[in-house]
């Protein structure tokens, strides 16, 4: 990686955050993928992040209908989801880009 692609990305690291839907979940919805959360298109990971994503409102989805959580604790616990990948994911990309 040259100086000033170095740089780059170092800047890019800093300025790491969420740029999505204000809420990943709400009463009636879960977003899924990249619309509702980009955090570094240069990891290549949306395709990932939006396979677990879907994957994980599927679920939360599947138990509300079937009575199994309440619709609230199932947005909370999706939010919560995203709260904390995002979190890791931007230490890792900053730690990548430093």
């Amino acid at each position: 990686m040259s100086a000033e692609s170095s740089a780059a990305a170092l800047a890019h690291s800093r300025r790491c955050r969420r740029i999505n839907s204000p809420r990943p979940a709400g009463p009636g919805y879960f977003v899924v993928g990249d619309a509702a959360a980009v955090i570094d298109p240069l990891s290549a990971h949306g395709v990932l992040r939006a396979l677990m994503s879907g994957m994980n409102a599927a679920h939360l989805v599947r138990r509300v209908l079937h009575g199994g959580v309440h619709e609230a604790v199932a947005v909370r616990a999706y939010h919560d989801w995203w709260a904390g990948l995002f979190e890791a994911e931007t230490a890792a990309v900053r730690g990548l880009y430093d």
